[in-house]
């Protein structure tokens, strides 16, 4: 009896603690993230600006010299607890892109803290524009708080 009532405990315990971290992952990616580069570049080099709302909704835009460049297109996101690690998919009908590739897919939530999210996709379109998951979808994003 006491082993049974152990054994329940754990799980609704693993449940709570999942879910609520799940919302908690969700709330922590809210707001406007820069997204870095490796290369230097002229400080006037257009960048790309997402925005993740509570509405399950990320905006995309171009940004140079603090103005918007391009116009802000509109997806759908979702964080699940998925193989022990937090995945981010961006869903759209149509393509993501604002400057480069198509940003379409699933990516894993590698790093998020109050200033840095780095995001690695494992599934979404290749550069011949096939889905794909693994090595041929490969981005990895580092974005900074803005």
């Amino acid at each position: 009896m006491i082993k049974a009532f152990r054994i329940s405990f754990i799980i609704s315990l693993a449940i709570l603690l999942l879910g609520g971290c799940t919302k908690n992952k969700r709330n922590d990616i809210l707001g406007s993230w820069k997204l870095l580069t490796l290369r230097v570049e002229p400080e006037d080099t257009p960048y790309v600006r997402f925005t993740f709302y509570d509405n399950l909704t990320v905006r995309g835009v171009a940004i140079k010299n603090g103005e918007e460049i391009t116009t802000p297109i509109e997806a759908t996101y979702s964080i699940k607890y998925k193989h022990l690690r937090y995945e981010l998919t961006i869903s759209r009908d149509e393509r993501f892109e604002i400057i480069g590739p198509d940003y379409r897919g699933t990516y894993v939530i590698d790093e998020l803290s109050r200033d840095v999210l780095r995001l690695i996709r494992i599934e979404g379109l290749n550069d011949a524009g096939e889905w794909s998951t693994g090595g041929d979808a490969f981005i990895m994003l580092d974005l900074l708080r803005e």
